[in-house]
């Protein structure tokens, strides 16, 4: 599975905002204890949907973009012209891709 450039952006961007909010939050809370004690650790706190993404995101970049078995097997007909395309299916698909 790949993930297109627009939903990994958007995945990027919904992270970074629960950073901010997470880090908007922490600042606020240790400005409260501030008088009483400061705060001796840094920590980051992701919701399991974040951390579900960002393993996707993870999982995504290991799969090969091409399938090369399946490529050469196609290569392989059109060599011994055993490859056959139907032009309507192919027209079709073309314009479905405009509607």
């Amino acid at each position: 599975m790949r993930i297109p450039s627009y939903l990994s952006a958007k995945i990027r961007d919904a992270y970074i905002n629960q950073l901010s909010e997470t880090k908007r939050k922490r600042t606020s809370e240790e400005l409260r204890a501030s008088g009483s004690e400061k705060a001796k650790v840094d920590e980051i706190i992701l919701s399991s949907r974040a951390a579900e993404i960002h393993k996707a995101e993870e999982l995504s970049k290991k799969i090969p973009d091409i399938r090369q078995e399946k490529v050469d097997a196609i290569k392989e007909q059109i060599e011994s012209k055993k490859y056959n395309v139907n032009e309507e299916t192919v027209a079709e698909s073309i314009i479905d891709l405009f509607r």
